[in-house]
């Protein structure tokens, strides 16, 4: 394969074009901003300093519809810093904090080199991308300025020392990488798959979650099957985020890829001859991480070693995802399935059978019998907590008790099936 790689340099001022006018974009995989405010300034120093930055990454890629798409594959927080640099404003992190904990930015990502995360090495990302100023007709710089400085709760100010100012815009140069594979369709989603593994496989400075974004964003109808924006107010919650009005804030989204490849592989146990539902999630148990990523490998059609799962073989919708979320949907919704849950083990009892009957075998709910499955639902949920299962608080995430929820869940649902 004789892939290309062309290199050069850019203006700042050039490089902020391309970002308003959207010639250059984000991936959706990519995080969210987690350089602070201090971060940026110390970006400024640095190139007003002529110091040394990092080149950004752009990789060519053509959709499906023959639509062209140069993706910022590395540097986003670099061109957002430099964008917001220049407007002089900052999203408000009040405003914009995400419930979401992520690792500090690796050293290849940063102006400096300095680490000044919080001990554990994390913070919270802001739910901000460039995106947000993009959304609001602005098509120069001076636009997107006007915009923030009429936002007074959403972005604020920083001293116009810290800002990069018109000649720091003309005079600067950030170098880049482009890249141009030598493939098309499923070779090139794999292609760009494997850059950014390679660039940031080795760094501490992505979640799990936008490791894994990283090997299915291309890939059509994955995104809304394995991260249904419906279920964003799904999840864990604790007593720090329990609110004296008897509402919950979600400290953990709930990770719908846990669902789904474990039924999937529950599936797959339970077909043929050979039924052992005690050799469901065996690799989980070790490393859920790559028992995740082994499963969205098999979905995008890649080659794995000892495969375990089916996915499409016997899925109820085939590759028809979007019909797949819009069913699990219906049902969430016809059976007022909790949004919130104190332990991960009340989530999964929750949520293994709504997977395996109607994603994989496309089964309905009676909406009818809601309220007789609420009781039984909530009076497992409780026997968790009386004394009859005393250890499930320090053991529920160990591999033999998720598979007796796994059961306990497919036969609760089993009783709701319409027209069982």
């Amino acid at each position: 394969m004789n892939n290309k790689v062309y290199y050069g340099e850019y203006s700042l001022e050039y490089w902020i074009k391309l970002l308003i006018s959207g010639n250059i974009v984000l991936p959706p995989y990519q995080r969210s901003l987690v350089w602070k405010e201090s971060e940026v300034k110390d970006l400024v120093k640095t190139i007003k300093a002529n110091r040394f930055v990092p080149p950004i990454t752009i990789g060519s890629y053509t959709q499906s519809d023959g639509t062209h798409m140069d993706y910022i594959v590395d540097g986003q927080q670099r061109l957002t810093s430099i964008l917001l640099a220049a407007i002089g404003y900052f999203p408000n992190v009040k405003k914009w904090e995400s419930d979401r904990l992520v690792e500090a930015a690796d050293d290849d990502d940063r102006a400096n080199g300095e680490d000044d995360a919080s001990e554990n090495g994390e913070r919270r990302a802001l739910k901000w991308t460039c995106k947000e100023l993009l959304k609001h007709g602005c098509k120069t710089l001076l636009d997107v300025k006007a915009y923030c400085a009429s936002q007074t709760d959403w972005y604020s100010p920083f001293p116009e020392a810290d800002m990069l100012c018109e000649e720091d815009l003309k005079k600067r140069y950030i170098g880049f990488c482009y890249l141009i594979p030598d493939a098309a369709g499923n070779a090139a989603k794999n292609y760009y798959a494997d850059v950014f593994m390679d660039i940031n496989g080795h760094g501490v400075g992505l979640s799990d979650l936008e490791t894994r974004r990283s090997l299915y964003y291309l890939h059509d109808g994955l995104e809304q099957l394995i991260e249904p924006e419906f279920l964003d107010e799904y999840g864990l919650v604790n007593t720090i985020t329990k609110k004296s009005d008897g509402t919950s804030k979600i400290a953990e989204r709930i990770d719908f890829i846990k669902y789904l490849s474990i039924m999937d592989d529950y599936l797959k146990m339970t077909q043929g001859e050979n039924q052992d539902i005690r050799r469901v999630a065996i690799r989980y148990k070790n490393d859920p991480q790559s028992y995740y990523k082994e499963f969205i490998l098999v979905l995008t059609g890649r080659e794995v070693a000892n495969n375990r799962f089916c996915t499409q073989d016997y899925w109820a919708y085939k590759t028809d995802y979007k019909k797949a979320v819009e069913a699990f949907k219906e049902a969430i919704n016809a059976m007022d399935i909790p949004r919130t849950y104190d332990s991960i083990a009340d989530m999964d009892v929750a949520f293994f059978g709504l997977v395996y009957w109607i994603c994989y075998c496309g089964k309905k709910l009676d909406g009818g019998k809601k309220d007789v499955f609420k009781e039984k639902l909530n009076a497992i949920f409780s026997s968790f907590r009386n004394g009859e299962h005393p250890d499930y608080l320090k053991s529920a995430s160990r591999i033999g008790k998720m598979r007796g929820r796994i059961t306990q869940s497919v036969e609760l649902y089993r009783e709701f099936l319409a027209n069982a």
